[in-house]
């Protein structure tokens, strides 16, 4: 079971006055919430090693010559010294510690010690602001491909647990976009392949270092086909576009459609491409969509989780390279650079 630590980073100025009393108010506040959640004697850590606790809660100063220090040489490989990483700025931040034995997950040391952000920003405005905006449909896709995925393995002959152990981990890992692989999903069957290349195009929400797509848009554009099946039937009708309870205006309507019919006429164009070089149709387009998503393992024999992209031609690997930085630059800053009247004064 993961482990929670809360800690109250402060950063290179002294909180004073009204801001020092706001942050000061939220940290009492984000206390209570967290207390409310913590069974009894849950923060004692010798007692409940495996439940949800709250470690501490402290101020202090980040050193100059320590806020620019490289994060790999600066990462303790003990769980307790995860708060040893040096921040710029004054937040909050949750540390999520997933126990295990060193002798068998040491090479995911660095995906054991998780740092989500803005949660406690949404535990201290109320369970409404935890609830609206993009985090349901996130983990509602995500639990969704998490269910089928384990179901499919299960009816192919694999043990619940590890089915579900195998698709929960596998799942989220391409779908936020992490790299990570446990087991070589492409050998699962033409379900899992299918799910799998979906989830490439999915991504995670807006603001995360997560690629492709991202849900707010695919909400958008869901909301946009609903309307548009709702003004055949009444042409009179004012239906608007609603993203987190406000209107949403044509333009940005129009956007989001533009973006995605080039985000998918882009993955065709270069997937042809990278099929010119002798890649068959699979690795192709597989090795073109999790480059556009920055997600990391492509499907099938040659890319797929087993293998790595050595054995694929150089103009591949020039072109899928290419393909990363066009994902990167979410296209359309990147196509924008292209444009003749960019360069006009």
């Amino acid at each position: 079971m993961a482990r929670w630590h809360w800690h109250y980073r402060h950063g290179a100025q002294r909180a004073s006055g009204v801001a020092g009393r706001r942050h000061a108010a939220l940290s009492l506040r984000v206390i209570g919430h967290l207390r409310k959640a913590l069974p009894e004697g849950a923060a004692d850590r010798a007692q409940h090693p495996d439940r949800l606790r709250l470690a501490y809660l402290g101020l202090r100063r980040v050193p100059r010559s320590r806020r620019h220090v490289d994060f790999r040489r600066r990462q303790s490989r003990d769980d307790d010294d995860c708060d040893r990483w040096p921040f710029d700025q004054r937040r909050f931040d949750w540390l999520l510690q997933f126990p295990g034995d060193r002798d068998r997950d040491d090479r995911l040391h660095d995906f054991r010690c998780v740092t989500a952000r803005h949660a406690v920003f949404l535990l201290s405005r109320g369970k409404r602001s935890a609830i609206e905006g993009q985090i349901v449909p996130f983990l509602s896709v995500l639990a969704t491909a998490i269910l089928a995925c384990t179901a499919w393995n299960i009816s192919q002959g694999m043990s619940p647990p590890v089915a579900l152990r195998l698709s929960a981990f596998n799942v989220t890992s391409i779908m936020t976009d992490t790299g990570f692989a446990t087991a070589d999903f492409s050998t699962w069957g033409s379900f899992a392949v299918g799910l799998f290349f979906m989830l490439y195009l999915v991504g995670g929400c807006a603001g995360s270092t997560a690629g492709a797509i991202k849900i707010f848009r695919w909400q958008i554009l869901f909301e946009g086909v609903g309307r548009a099946l709702r003004l055949m039937l009444y042409p009179q009708a004012i239906v608007p576009v609603r993203f987190q309870g406000k209107s949403v205006d044509d333009v940005a309507i129009s956007n989001v459609r533009n973006f995605f019919f080039l985000y998918i006429m882009t993955l065709l164009f270069m997937s042809l491409l990278v099929m010119a070089t002798g890649l068959d149709y699979l690795s192709a387009i597989s090795s073109v969509a999790q480059a556009m998503a920055n997600a990391g393992p492509g499907l099938g024999p040659v890319v797929g989780p087993a293998t790595n992209f050595a054995s694929i031609p150089d103009t591949a690997k020039w072109l899928i390279a290419f393909a990363m930085v066009i994902g990167r630059l979410e296209l359309v800053t990147f196509l924008v650079v292209l444009q003749p009247w960019f360069w006009r004064r």
